[in-house]
């Protein structure tokens, strides 16, 4: 990695049937080998959170948090550069 490539945010779910296991998978490389990122991942026990919840289903809680963690991200890099 150049040390010029920005920070990365990605997000998934534990029911997110197509890339959870990538996504883990990338999070685990990227800590091993210290490339700054930022990974979270969105639970419900009322509904299931497959891939792109948030897009889809922009209303369920889980979605409005990782939108606005999204954003909160984004304002952050824009401010530090």
């Amino acid at each position: 990695m150049s040390e010029g490539y920005p920070r990365v945010w990605f997000c998934t779910s534990p029911s997110d049937s197509l890339l959870y296991a990538h996504a883990r998978r990338m999070h685990e490389f990227m800590l091993r080998n210290g490339i700054p990122h930022e990974y979270r991942e969105y639970s419900s026990t009322a509904r299931k959170l497959d891939h792109v919840f948030n897009v889809l289903h922009p209303e369920y809680p889980e979605s409005i948090q990782a939108n606005e963690d999204i954003v909160r991200f984004f304002l952050d890099f824009n401010q530090r550069t």
